[in-house]
């Protein structure tokens, strides 16, 4: 016969049950302060006392303490009577710099999965006051704001060395933290010095229940997160809503109304970019085999992908309206999807099937437009993955590095092919910058993400229908001069507005008021 204490569950701030764990042990503590400050009782205010006792032997401590309401309201009457009488009830308004550096917090270690958004602002608090209280010479109080940029990620990570320059071109100093070492390193940071902003591509480096967010606040650092890739695929992972309290920048606009609507209080469209000096034009034409005058380079999926949608079978007759939408120049992207499947709400649940259907959508879009374009003569630089997804005996070559590689092949390549994935509806990819930053020529399809360009620059290098693809690359193939011109005017316009530098300005300006008013 089982004899284990049942335990209590209750209904955390998602809506979701969860079980707590009692005993003296389940609390945190910070500083050394005579009187006690309890963030939570717990299950059993009688096992919170024990804790107290345990700090406090002698008794004479004035013991306060700070609970969540939404937890309180939950509690039974034998729960509320046993909180001792001697206990002095506060908020977390009267938690002020100077009752915390004249307390030992004890604070309920659930107390972050439960109820986020009342307990991480107040757990962050105190968790910086007993940083700054043991750095050396530093004191409690705030420091001045350094002009240094925390970024998330290792130095080979997405994005981080684009950026990293880019931020070090407006004068900043760059500190790159590895994902592996935050957890020791950022408070470490916090405790010396205010850094300017925190800069996560895709939420990395930032905790599922934000407690690094929440941290970095009370430290006065802004927090940015830009969604490079379909952006609830990344907020899912988020299990509080801290992130609604982030700047948030997007690679793609159209989800910035239903980012709004779910509680993002400030979103912004931020696009991907090139990096001049990587693809600076130069004569490399001997380090590039000869290639077919269509070249299309990309994987064949996103990293990971099976894995994320596993157990999620695409809609087979939904598939195939799709797929006549598709022969249309129609886009069952993201949005469609999400619609013939009466998804509504996004987070904190997100419908995976309909990114799995978007992603399916996807990989018929781009195997119809290589097909398409195998008659006129392809190369496709990619994995394994496409093989079987070309016609027999095509021309299939490993990937090349992005750093290393990739722009000889942009520039010595006649015309290179991309087709957008439907994931991101109105979202541009690296390509859509680097062919004309290598000065190469690029032919790609229209999605809605093009009208950032100049409309008679979109339109001459643009397909809708995969039909039109051997029309238009037979058109710029027998017009060199106009090729010629159009690798020109996009590559000045490139250059000119679509850097990492123009995307870091952006960043810098637009992050100001929260920089300068912390």
């Amino acid at each position: 016969m089982d004899h284990r204490p049942e335990r209590i569950r209750i209904i955390h701030e998602l809506g979701k049950p969860q079980s707590l764990l009692c005993g003296a042990d389940q609390f945190d503590t910070y500083g050394s302060g005579r009187d006690l400050l309890l963030l939570g009782l717990g299950p059993d205010p009688a096992m919170a006392a024990q804790a107290v006792m345990a700090k406090n032997p002698a008794g004479d401590a004035v013991i306060r303490y700070v609970e969540s309401p939404e937890f309180s309201a939950q509690m039974n009457r034998k729960w509320h009577d046993a909180i001792p009488a001697g206990w002095v009830s506060v908020s977390p308004a009267e938690c002020t710099p100077s009752l915390l550096s004249a307390s030992t917090v004890l604070a309920f270690r659930q107390n972050l999965r439960l109820f986020p958004s009342f307990w991480g602002p107040l757990l962050a608090a105190v968790q910086l006051q007993h940083l700054r209280s043991r750095n050396p010479g530093g004191g409690t109080q705030a420091s001045p704001q350094t002009r240094t940029i925390l970024l998330s990620g290792t130095e080979h990570g997405l994005l981080i060395r684009e950026l990293s320059c880019a931020f070090a071109a407006e004068g900043y100093a760059v500190h790159i933290l590895d994902p592996d070492t935050i957890t020791s390193e950022l408070p470490r940071l916090l405790a010396q010095g205010t850094p300017a902003l925190f800069f996560s591509v895709n939420a990395q480096g930032l905790d599922m229940f934000g407690e690094r967010h929440n941290l970095l606040r009370a430290a006065g650092v802004p927090v940015a997160i830009w969604c490079v890739d379909t952006p609830w695929h990344i907020l899912s992972g988020c299990k509080a809503p801290f992130w609604k309290e982030s700047l948030l920048f997007v690679t793609d606009a159209s989800f910035i109304p239903a980012l709004q609507a779910a509680g993002a209080r400030e979103v912004h469209h931020l696009p991907l970019a090139t990096d001049p000096a990587l693809f600076a034009t130069q004569d490399d034409a001997e380090l590039v085999a000869p290639l077919a005058p269509v070249v299309f380079v990309g994987r064949s999926e996103f990293p990971e992908r099976r894995k994320y949608f596993s157990g999620i079978h695409p809609d087979g007759a939904l598939q195939n309206i799709a797929h006549e939408m598709l022969l249309r120049g129609e886009r069952p992207d993201y949005h469609w999807w999400a619609g013939q499947l009466g998804a509504a709400d996004f987070w904190p649940d997100t419908p995976r099937a309909v990114g799995a259907n978007a992603a399916e959508s996807t990989e018929c879009w781009r195997t119809m437009c290589l097909q398409q374009a195998h008659p006129c003569g392809l190369t496709v630089i990619g994995d394994e993955q496409w093989k079987p997804r070309l016609p027999e005996g095509s021309d299939l070559r490993p990937p090349v590095d992005y750093y290393t590689g990739l722009a000889a092949v942009y520039r010595n390549a006649r015309i290179s092919l991309n087709v957008t994935g439907m994931l991101l509806p109105a979202g541009l990819t690296q390509r859509h910058f680097d062919v004309w930053a290598a000065g190469g020529l690029l032919l790609t399809d229209a999605n809605p993400g093009m009208d950032i360009f100049p409309r008679h620059l979109a339109d001459a290098v643009t397909f809708r229908r995969p039909a039109e693809i051997s029309p238009k690359v037979n058109h710029l193939l027998a017009n060199p001069h106009k090729a010629a011109q159009l690798k020109a005017l996009w590559r000045e316009l490139i250059l000119r507005d679509h850097t990492y530098l123009n995307r870091v300005q952006t960043v810098l300006n637009l992050t100001e008021p929260h920089r300068l008013h912390r």
